[in-house]
C-alpha cells in the first residue's frame, strides 16, 4: 500500500501515512511472538521511512493500540496449548500480564478511531500515538527495566 500511494504523496508535495501497529509492536510478550514480530516490523518500517520520507512532505504516523473493546482476543481461548515444557508459563500468563494492567483505562475502538484522526491532522512530525493505559504501562515498565 505503501508503495501505491507514495508516488501521488511525492506528486502532490506531501501527505500522511498512518500504520496501526500494537502494543506488541514495542514490547514482545509470551506466546505473541509471530504476531508481536509482524507489528515491530512495521514500527520499524515506519520509522525508517519517516526519515526518508522528511524531506519531501510526506509523514509517517504509528498508532499503538494495547487491548481495546473487541472481539480480537475471543479466538485465544480456543488456542490450546500442547507442549507441556509451557504449561507452567501459561498458567502464570494472567498474574504476570494481565492483573497488573487490569485497572488501566484500555482504549475504546473509537479512541483508536479518534488517535488516528488526531494523527491524520494534526500537522505535526510526531511519529508515535500511544493509546490506553496498558499500552502506556509496558512502554514505561520496559523502559525501566532491564531485558531479563
Amino acid at each position: 500500500m505503501t508503495q501505491a500511494v507514495l508516488p501521488y504523496l511525492r506528486k502532490n508535495g506531501g501527505g500522511t501515512i498512518i500504520n496501526v501497529s500494537s502494543l506488541t509492536g514495542v514490547v514482545g510478550l509470551p506466546f505473541t511472538s509471530l504476531y508481536a514480530s509482524s507489528k515491530f516490523a512495521l514500527e520499524c518500517f515506519s520509522e525508517a521511512l519517516s526519515y526518508e520520507l522528511a524531506d519531501l512532505n510526506i509523514r509517517v504516523k504509528i498508532v499503538e493500540p494495547g487491548g481495546a473493546g473487541t472481539n480480537f482476543f475471543k479466538g485465544l481461548n480456543t488456542i490450546k496449548n500442547e507442549i507441556p515444557e509451557y504449561d507452567s508459563m501459561m498458567d502464570s500468563l494472567v498474574d504476570r500480564y494481565e492483573i497488573p494492567k487490569r485497572d488501566l483505562v484500555k482504549a475504546t475502538p473509537e479512541d483508536v478511531a479518534n488517535t488516528i484522526y488526531k494523527a491524520a491532522t494534526d500537522k505535526t512530525n510526531r511519529l508515535r500515538y500511544v493509546i490506553g493505559g496498558d499500552t502506556q504501562f509496558y512502554i514505561d515498565t520496559k523502559s525501566s527495566e532491564t531485558d531479563r
